[in-house]
C-alpha cells in the first residue's frame, strides 16, 4: 500500500475486528514456514534422485551415491548441506552442480551459496570438529559464554547477593542434591527477574539439546518452573551456570567405526527424586 496505493487500495478489506487487511497470493514459498521447508525438501530430493543419489532408508535427509568407487554422502537440514567424499575433485563437482542448480533461484543475486571446507565447521552455534579420525567433537563454547554473561548481567541488575561468575568454585554436577524439592511457600521472583530466568533457562535448553546432554536433568526440571519461578529456582539455576562455567569447553564426542555394530553405554542414577 505504501509503495503503490493507487494499485492496491481497491483490494483492501476490513476484518471482523475492524482491522484493515490485504489478501495476497504468493508465487514463491515464504521462507521459514513449514510448507516452505516441505516444498524445498521435495525439490531438493528430486534433484538428488535425478543425479542418482539414493535416500538412506533410516533418514530421509541423508542421501548416498557411489562415485569413483567411493561413497559420497549428502546430509541436509532444510537448505544446509554437509557433503563428504574422499576426493576433493568430486566435492568440487558437486558444489558446482549445486551452485548452478540453486543460486539462480533467487533473481536478485542474494542466493549465492556459502561454502566452508575443512575439518572444523560452525553451524547453529555449534563447533563441529572432525580433526580426530572416526570422531566428531561438538562444542558450544561461545554460546555458553553468552549464557554466563546473561547471568552476570542479571546479578548486577537485580543485586541479588549472588557473586558474579569470576571466582566461583568448581562444581562437579549440573544439578544440586535438592533439585526436585519444591518449597510451595517460597518467595516468587518479580516479573522482570522471572523473565530473565525464563530467558536463561531457554538458552540453556538449546545448549543441552545440541551439545550438552549432561545438563538435561537440571534443564528438564527448570523448564517446569519458568511460569512462576521462586528464589529457590534462581539458586538452582545459579548452580547450573557455575557448572557450565567450569565445563564450558566440555565436548560432546560422537564416534563411529566400520564394524556396523551400534554400542550404547548407559548409566543409571538411583534415588535422584525424593519419591524414588
Amino acid at each position: 500500500m505504501a509503495i503503490a496505493p493507487k494499485v492496491y487500495s481497491q483490494y483492501v478489506t476490513v476484518g471482523k475486528k475492524g482491522d484493515k487487511q490485504l489478501l495476497v497470493e504468493y508465487k514463491n514459498a515464504i521462507y521459514s514456514t513449514m510448507v516452505a521447508a516441505l516444498l524445498y525438501y521435495c525439490k531438493f530430493a528430486e534433484s538428488l534422485e535425478m543425479n542418482e543419489f539414493i535416500m538412506n532408508p533410516y533418514d530421509p535427509c541423508v542421501w548416498n551415491k557411489i562415485i569413483n568407487g567411493k561413497q559420497c554422502t549428502i546430509c541436509f537440514y532444510v537448505n544446509d548441506c554437509k557433503i563428504s567424499h574422499v576426493s576433493a575433485e568430486v566435492l568440487d563437482n558437486i558444489i558446482a552442480w549445486l551452485c548452478e542448480e540453486y543460486e539462480n533461484v533467487i533473481t536478485d543475486g542474494s542466493g549465492k551459496m556459502k561454502v566452508a571446507r575443512g575439518k572444523v565447521h560452525k553451524y547453529l552455534g555449534m563447533t563441529l570438529d572432525f580433526t580426530v579420525k572416526y570422531v566428531v567433537k561438538v562444542t558450544m563454547i561461545e554460546y555458553v559464554n553468552e549464557i554466563i554473561a546473561s547471568w552476570d548481567k542479571a546479578c548486577l541488575d537485580f543485586d541479588d547477593g549472588f557473586e558474579i561468575m569470576n571466582n566461583c568454585k568448581k562444581i562437579a554436577t549440573p544439578a544440586p542434591e535438592d533439585l526436585f524439592k519444591v518449597d510451595e511457600s517460597g518467595v516468587k521472583l518479580g516479573s522482570a527477574k522471572a523473565k530473565v530466568f525464563h530467558t536463561i533457562v531457554a538458552k540453556a535448553l538449546y545448549v543441552s539439546k545440541w551439545a550438552r546432554p549432561d545438563t538435561s536433568l537440571a534443564i528438564a526440571f527448570l523448564t517446569t518452573r519458568v511460569r512462576e519461578p521462586d528464589e529457590d529456582d534462581w539458586r538452582k539455576l545459579r548452580h547450573l551456570i557455575v557448572y557450565l562455567k567450569s565445563t564450558r569447553e566440555l565436548p560432546l564426542v560422537l564416534g563411529a567405526r566400520n564394524t556396523g555394530v551400534l554400542h550404547w553405554y548407559v548409566d543409571a542414577s538411583f534415588a535422584v527424586h525424593p519419591n524414588m
